[in-house]
């Protein structure tokens, strides 16, 4: 994402209307779980895996088993969908066998360096660049729009974020222009598509960069879901703002939006947009196709890249096959999502209809959960069908 991205979705969405979270809210995919259940009188039970990881047994009312939520692994999907989906480069080479738009990359060691620097840049010393680690996770080792000439000091801060270790292996693939969005699909079913925007200040025509972070940090302090994602400034920001020709002293004018990070990534101060009702069909589309090729996989994070909301060729970054929930549910702008009621109420719906069940849950769109996982298995078929033909 570039600063002309920035100000294209901000002009799409009312800032006025910003979402506060100020009840109390659960950051977890797992106590975002539990909350619904606990809230909706169903039966559950808790079982600790250990100290830090557990999964949750979603019951009947009568304590037969429904089925377990637990990380990595959800209801319907599949460990060889996954084990693709964790490697980067697997990942890409799968998209290319359906002809799916996705990123080209290569695949170095942290000491290959020089290597990686004379490969990328061979043909064309103008390229930018993306570094990132083949295996990582919220955006750590990740450095984007990377030059030639800022390419060894970026390559130097993701090998920093990867313990140094020089054995560990990154990616160096083409950057691609636009921003990102992220499509989640669970069992089958869309439940949104979020812009993932990183974090930015809006210049009041006196403060610098750095006094508008900090009077957005006094802001983000008043939501419950911001505040333990403050914009902290780090080598990452004054890097991406040195590329920029500016520095943390830098005055914006009145209105003018700066980017101070290219990742998007709320950890690391950024916003979300709910855009589901302004993104066009094909590109939702898009994001049900690429999950669907992927082998015995029902729910998923896909992050697309996108010019627009209406861009006839966008692109897959990434597939995550237990996403974080929460970032549809506490969007900054646009409508909240409930993405916890259509795990649940989609597993129970499956299971009432398969089995014979004494008390059934009353689950109001019972039939549409089951269409949309049956349509969703059609889909799989479909594109599988295209593929060998």
């Amino acid at each position: 994402m570039n600063n002309n991205d920035l100000k294209y979705l901000l002009t799409h969405i009312n800032l006025d209307k910003k979402n506060i979270y100020n009840s109390k809210i659960k950051a977890g995919t797992n106590g975002t779980y539990i909350d619904f259940l606990k809230n909706n009188n169903i039966n559950y039970k808790i079982n600790e895996i250990d100290s830090k990881v557990k999964s949750i047994t979603i019951m009947t009312l009568d304590n037969q088993m429904i089925d377990i939520i637990a990380n990595p692994l959800y209801p319907n999907n599949n460990e060889y969908g996954i084990s693709i989906m964790k490697d980067k480069f697997k990942t890409e080479e799968h998209l290319k066998e359906y002809k799916m738009n996705t990123t080209d990359s290569k695949i170095y060691q942290y000491n290959d360096y020089e290597t990686a620097k004379k490969d990328f840049f061979k043909n064309n010393p103008n390229r930018k660049a993306v570094i990132k680690p083949l295996n990582g996770s919220l955006s750590r080792g990740v450095y984007v729009n990377v030059s030639k000439e800022r390419f060894e000091q970026n390559w130097r801060f993701s090998l920093q974020e990867r313990n140094n270790n020089l054995k560990a292996k990154a990616i160096v693939q083409e950057y691609l222009e636009g921003f990102e969005v992220r499509a989640t699909i669970l069992q089958g079913r869309l439940v949104s598509i979020i812009a993932r925007i990183p974090a930015y200040v809006i210049g009041d025509g006196t403060s610098t960069i750095k006094r508008l972070i900090k009077l957005k940090n006094i802001e983000r302090k008043r939501c419950n879901y911001l505040r333990k994602h403050l914009i902290n400034i780090t080598d990452k920001h004054t890097e991406f703002l040195h590329s920029q020709g500016k520095t943390l002293k830098y005055i914006p004018d009145t209105g003018e939006s700066v980017l101070l990070n290219s990742v998007s990534n709320v950890v690391n101060g950024g916003e979300v947009i709910n855009i589901t009702n302004l993104i066009s069909e094909e590109i939702k589309e898009f994001a049900l196709n690429v999950l669907a090729t992927f082998p015995g996989m029902y729910s998923g994070g896909l992050d697309i890249m996108i010019k627009s909301f209406n861009d006839p060729n966008p692109h897959i970054l990434e597939v995550n096959n237990f996403p974080v929930i929460t970032l549809t549910k506490y969007p900054t702008y646009g409508a909240p999502c409930e993405p916890e009621k259509i795990m649940i109420e989609s597993l129970i719906s499956q299971y009432q209809f398969t089995n014979k069940v004494s008390s059934p849950y009353n689950i109001e769109n019972q039939e549409l959960y089951i269409k949309d996982f049956i349509n969703f298995s059609k889909r799989k078929v479909s594109i599988n069908n295209k593929r060998l033909n």
